[in-house]
This record gives structure tokens, sequence and C-alpha cells, in this order.
């Protein structure tokens, strides 16, 4: 009986084993499928008359087994700030590649949500970086404003730096089961948001914009087991862009009429 006991558990830790290798293989090539996804957009940049390049300065805030109250949201929310290069496909659509990189953190010891909450006192701070393929529908504009909205897919790095305040958790096996986790760091995310852009001129425009990150990660802030194993973690990016239009091409003249055209401003003569 010992001897089936002993064969149960490794077949089950070795089963466990090939689960966390394939999760691990299935992140690492879908990282490299967007890197390449990356690389080819980049590529039309080449030919492309209708680019923009640009900044975001903003904010980030996470939420998942941590609860954060929306009371709590500006004490837990930390700074981000990307990059990214936008393609214009048409007037109503878009693609934009973005590089960003933020900060996550909760505690519920000094942001509780509840008594229980408070007594557990687990906290967490860690930083994510994205690199996202963004598909942009611009349904109307007033003016010189566009709106848009936008839903993509992303790679996000994952690095939390967790406190399971063990004296104050009765849970000690489920504490010690996510401690010693192997999570990969890459996971898979679903980036869905929207915000708004204001062409100042032909050259330069200024936005806002506001998306959530949906990943496919209970680890985000390295709790799962002692916590709610059965939901993953969110968080979410807003901030201001700030961009340039550039023309890549030769054709400098067609390329300011097409420029105005999109922008909804009125095309200027050239003689």
């Amino acid at each position: 009986m010992t001897i089936s006991f002993f064969k149960q558990r490794n077949y089950c830790g070795t089963a466990l084993a090939i689960n966390k290798t394939q999760s691990l293989t299935l992140n690492i090539l879908f990282m490299k499928k967007i890197l390449i996804l990356f690389s080819l957009f980049i590529q039309t940049l080449n030919y492309a008359q209708n680019t923009e390049f640009g900044l975001m300065l903003g904010a980030s805030v996470y939420t998942g087994d941590i609860e954060v109250s929306p009371a709590n949201f500006a004490p837990q929310t930390s700074p981000a700030v990307g990059i990214f290069v936008r393609q214009h496909v048409s007037e109503k659509f878009a693609v934009r590649g973005l590089i960003a990189i933020g900060g996550v953190k909760a505690d519920e010891k000094k942001y509780p949500t509840s008594s229980e909450r408070e007594k557990r006192g687990f906290n967490f701070k860690g930083t994510v970086a994205e690199l996202s393929i963004l598909p942009e529908w611009r349904p109307f504009s007033l003016g010189n404003v566009h709106f848009l909205l936008f839903a993509g897919v992303n790679a996000i790095y994952v690095n939390p730096k967790s406190n399971f305040n063990d004296q104050s958790s009765s849970s000690s096996s489920v504490v010690l089961e996510d401690q010693s986790q192997k999570y990969p760091k890459i996971a898979v995310g679903i980036p869905i948001g929207g915000g708004l852009q204001w062409y100042i001129n032909e050259t330069t425009a200024l936005g806002a914009e506001l998306g959530m990150r949906k990943t496919f990660t209970d680890y985000l802030d390295g709790f799962s087991a002692t916590t709610n194993p059965e939901s993953k973690d969110y968080y979410v990016i807003g901030g201001i862009t700030f961009s340039k239009f550039f023309s890549l091409g030769n054709d400098r003249a067609g390329t300011q009429r097409t420029r105005y055209k999109r922008r909804g401003v009125n095309c200027p003569s050239f003689n």
C-alpha cells in the first residue's frame, strides 16, 4: 500500500511537471509569433506614407486575487510609459505596435476590502512589460478630434515580489504551494480599450487612452492557490499620448493631401 501511494504521488508530480513544461512551451511559442508579427509590422513602415511614432505617459493599476476597491485605486496606482508606432490603413482603420512598461501593486493590510482581507494581509509589488499588436477602429470624428477603439493581443513579462504574511494565514499548505510554484514569466493577454486623438496640425497629435489587459495567468501578483485559483488577473494602463506624423514616401504633396483628408481637415491647395 505504501509503494502504491508513492507511485501515485510520483505519477501526479510527473504529470504536474509535464503540464508546467507544456504551458511554458506554449507561452514561448506564442511570444515568438508576437515578435514575428511585430517585426513584419515594422518592416511595412518602410513603404508607409501615413505613419505615426509616439510616446505614452500614464499610469497602471492591478485587479486580481488581491481586491482593490475603487476608492483605493489612486494609492495603488503606479507610473507607466510606452512607445508606439501607428500605421494608418484607411480613414477608419489603423494598426498600432506598442511597447509599454508599468508597475502593479496591492496591499490588503493598508487598503483592505474586508476584515478578513486585512487579517490575511497579503501584498505584492511588481512590474509588467508588454509587447502589443493593436488594430484600431475610428467610428467617428469631431473636427480634428478622432475617437478610437482598439482590441488586440500581447505578450507580457511578469515578475512580482509577493508577501504572504505567513503568521496571519491559516492555510500554510497552499501558501507553500504558491511560494514554490515555478510559474512562467511570459504570459499572454488581450488588450481592449479606447481613447481619442486631437491633431494639432498636419504632423502632431495629442491623445488620451485607457485599456484593460485581460491576462491568461493567475500569477501576475504571485498568488493563486492561496486566493482564487479559478480566476485570472487583470491590469489597466491609461495615459496621455504624444505622436508625430511622418511621410516615408516620395510624393510629399500627395501625402499631405491624404493626411488632411483622413483627419477631417479641409485640404490645402498645392501649386
